[in-house]
C-alpha cells in the first residue's frame, strides 16, 4: 500500500497547478526584473547585481564626505547647544531686509542705547517689545515654519551621507581603496542575497528624500556660518549635490531599492520600515528670542542703574581717589557674558 502511495504523490505533485497566489507571486517578480533590466544603467540580471549598482555606491561614496563635514561641524554636531545655535542662525538667514533690520535693533546694544537716550524708560521698553512681537508675528507664519522641513531633511541627508558606502563597494571590487578610480576596474557581480540587509538599511533612511534647491542654498548658508562667505566653494557644493542626487534618483531610488529587495526575498508582499526625520527648530527659536530678551532687559536695567550709580559717587566725591575693591568687578562681568550661556545679571 505504501508503494502505491508514493507513485500517487509523485503524479499529482507532476500534473498539478500552483496555488494562483504563487503563480500571481512568480509573474509579478518576474515583471520586476523587466522593470529592472530596461533601466538605463544595468544594474540586475538573473540573480546578480552588475556595474551600475557599484558606479552608484562609489558616486556616494566620493561626494557624501564634503557634504558630511558641513552639517557635522552646523546643525549635526554632538555639542547640541552649538548645534541648536546654527538652526537659529540659519533661520535668521530667512528673514527678509526690513525684518533683519528690526533684529539688529533688537540686539543688546542696540537695545541699551536707545534706552539711554529715550527721556521716558517705559515707553521706550514698550516699543522694543512690540518690534519682538512682529518677529514673533513673521516666524509663525505658514512659509516662515517651512524651514522646519528644510532642516530636518537636512539631517536626513547627514544619515544618508554617513552610511557605509565603503563596505558595500568591497563586494564588488574586494581590493577597493579610497584613492581608487573605479573607471577602468574590473567590477564582479554579487549574488543580490548578499545586499539584502543593506538595501533594506538603506530604504530605511532613504525613504521620501530628495534633494532640492532650498536644501542646496541652505547647505550654502551654513557653511558660509562655519567658514565665512568668502571660503564657501560654491560651485563644488552643487557638483557634489547633483551627484548625491543623481545617485538617489537614478540608482537607489526608493522604488529601485523595494524590487531589489523583493528579489532578494522573492517575494513580492514585502513590508518595508522607514525613519521619520522631524525638527523643532522654530519653537526652539521662538523661546530663545523670547529668553534673550527678558535676560537683556534685565541685564540693561542693572547696567544702567549702576552706571548711574558711579556717576553719581564720582560726581559727589570728585577727584578723591577711592579704595579699589578686587572680585565682581566690570572686568569679570565681561568675562562670564562672553563665556557664560546666558547673560549674568550683576548681583
Amino acid at each position: 500500500m505504501g508503494f502505491f502511495k508514493i507513485f500517487s504523490d509523485f503524479f499529482e505533485s507532476l500534473f498539478s497547478h500552483p496555488s494562483s497566489s504563487d503563480s500571481k507571486n512568480r509573474s509579478e517578480l518576474k515583471k520586476i526584473e523587466n522593470d529592472l533590466k530596461s533601466l538605463s544603467l544595468p544594474i540586475y540580471k538573473n540573480g546578480f547585481l552588475l556595474d551600475g549598482i557599484a558606479e552608484g555606491f562609489y558616486l556616494l561614496y566620493k561626494n557624501t564626505p564634503p557634504i558630511e563635514e558641513i552639517l557635522a561641524s552646523t546643525i549635526c554636531q554632538e555639542d547640541s547647544h552649538r548645534a541648536i545655535s546654527y538652526c537659529n542662525r540659519l533661520i535668521m538667514t530667512g528673514f527678509a531686509a526690513d525684518s533683519r533690520k528690526i533684529l539688529e535693533e533688537l540686539s543688546y546694544e542696540n537695545r541699551k542705547t536707545a534706552i539711554k537716550e529715550a527721556k521716558e524708560d517705559s515707553h521706550i521698553y514698550e516699543e522694543q517689545e512690540k518690534k519682538l512681537e512682529q518677529i514673533l508675528k513673521i516666524v509663525r507664519q505658514p512659509e516662515f515654519t517651512q524651514i522646519n522641513v528644510v532642516i530636518a531633511k537636512l539631517m536626513q541627508l547627514y544619515d544618508i551621507c554617513r552610511f557605509n558606502y565603503f563596505s558595500a563597494l568591497k563586494m564588488f571590487i574586494p581590493d577597493f581603496s579610497s584613492e581608487m578610480n573605479i573607471e577602468n576596474v574590473v567590477i564582479k557581480s554579487v549574488p543580490i542575497n548578499n545586499m539584502e540587509t543593506m538595501f533594506m538599511d538603506m530604504y530605511y533612511i532613504f525613504n521620501n528624500f530628495q534633494i532640492t534647491n532650498t536644501m542646496a542654498k541652505a547647505i550654502i548658508a551654513l557653511d558660509s556660518l562655519r567658514v565665512g562667505y568668502a571660503a564657501v566653494d560654491q560651485d563644488a557644493i552643487f557638483n557634489h549635490l547633483k551627484k548625491i542626487s543623481y545617485a538617489l534618483r537614478h540608482i537607489f531610488s526608493t522604488s529601485t531599492l523595494s524590487k531589489l529587495i523583493c528579489l532578494s526575498k522573492k517575494e513580492i508582499n514585502v513590508s518595508l520600515q522607514s525613519a521619520e526625520y522631524t525638527t523643532n527648530a522654530i519653537p526652539t527659536y521662538v523661546e530663545h528670542l523670547k529668553k534673550q530678551f527678558e535676560v537683556d532687559t534685565q541685564q540693561i536695567k542693572t547696567e544702567i542703574q549702576n552706571e548711574q550709580v558711579s556717576s553719581d559717587i564720582n560726581r559727589i566725591f570728585s577727584n578723591d581717589e577711592m579704595e579699589i575693591l578686587n572680585g565682581y568687578n566690570a572686568e569679570m562681568n565681561n568675562y562670564l557674558q562672553e563665556n557664560g550661556i546666558n547673560t549674568f545679571l550683576w548681583v
